[in-house]
Parts: C-alpha cells; structure tokens; sequence
C-alpha cells in the first residue's frame, strides 16, 4: 500500500492537544477529537496509516490504541474497503467502520429497501424508481464496468 496524501490538509492540524492522548485525557477531548476526525478530507488514508504502521498512541481516524487494537489481528485478510464485503469484515473482526463501508453499506440498503418497496407492490425487480437494470437484479451504478 502506497500513501500519497497532502497531509497539510488534515482537520486536525492546530488541534494536536486534543489528539494527543496522556495520563489525564479526558472522554470530552476523545469526542472533541472524533468529531474533527468525521469532517476530515483525508479521513480514509489517516486510518490506513494507523493500520499499515499499527500506531500505538493518540488518536488517528477518530480512534483511539484500543479501538484500533482489534485490527491487528485482522490486518493479514484482504478486504475491499467500500464494499459490503468491506463492512462485513469490520463487523466480523470488530474493527471500527470506516467512511467508505459505511457509506457502502447505506447505498445498498437503500437499494434493496427499493426492491422490497417494488416487489411488495407486485412490480418486477427491474421496474419502477430502481432505474434500469439492464436485465442486473440491481441498478448499475454510473461507471460501473459491468454495463
């Protein structure tokens, strides 16, 4: 994995001290930190960083040593992040959610809260707000490289 980020864009830069976690942290400063870490644009490479070089201390992606510490053991399986596949494997190895599983697993909840809406009203799966399907069981997504 090769991380090519403009860290100066960081959210949290000029909040160090909210980032830094001692003896005397204090759960309001571990929120004040996630709630920065939520807004951050390179949110997704912060957490692979934590992970690839297993950062032991502070806050990284809105998590603290111990809410990171479950991904070493979990660290060795592949996984696609932003996927459902993706967020399957946080909640198999319990590792905190990240932005793009989450946001993965929202969109395809949607999609098949639409095919339940459709088949209850007794429309074919390929019919009514889900788009066409182009004959998929579900909408293909604009450059998705099966249609």
């Amino acid at each position: 994995m090769t991380l090519v980020t403009d860290w100066n864009t960081a959210a949290c830069l000029g909040h160090g001290e909210l980032f830094i976690l001692d003896e005397n942290y204090t759960n309001e400063q571990v929120e004040a930190a996630k709630d920065i870490c939520e807004t951050c644009p390179i949110f997704d490479d912060c957490e692979a960083w934590a992970i690839k070089y297993r950062e032991e201390f502070d806050i990284w992606a809105g998590k603290t040593p111990r809410e990171r510490g479950s991904v070493s053991h979990a660290d060795s399986v592949s996984v696609r992040h932003g996927t459902q596949a993706g967020h399957a494997w946080h909640k198999r190895y319990e590792v905190p959610m990240c932005r793009a599983c989450r946001v993965a697993y929202n969109e395809a909840a949607k999609i098949r809260q639409r095919i339940y809406v459709a088949k209850k009203k007794g429309q074919p799966e390929g019919s009514g707000d889900t788009g066409d399907t182009g004959g998929h069981s579900l909408p293909l997504t604009k450059g998705d490289p099966r249609g």
